[in-house]
């Protein structure tokens, strides 16, 4: 696993169990780690427009992301 991932998911942990209705934890936890991935592909499509693009941009943010998280196809 993608190192950043496993930080986000350490990240998401840590917030989840400052939440104090514990019933919830797994909850709070799932939805912490997603709003996370979401920020950090909201960042990738920044940097992106901030590299200046040239060609489909499409791709260009789909391999920025893939890099940036460590998938392979």
């Amino acid at each position: 696993m993608n190192e950043r991932i496993k930080e986000l998911a350490k990240a998401a942990e840590y917030w989840a169990n400052t939440f104090e209705d514990k019933s919830r934890y797994q909850e709070y936890l799932v939805e912490t780690f997603a709003k996370l991935i979401v920020g950090e592909c909201m960042e990738q499509v920044w940097y992106t427009r901030e590299d200046g693009i040239n060609g489909n941009v499409s791709e260009v943010i789909k391999d920025r992301m893939k890099k940036h998280f460590g998938v392979e196809e």
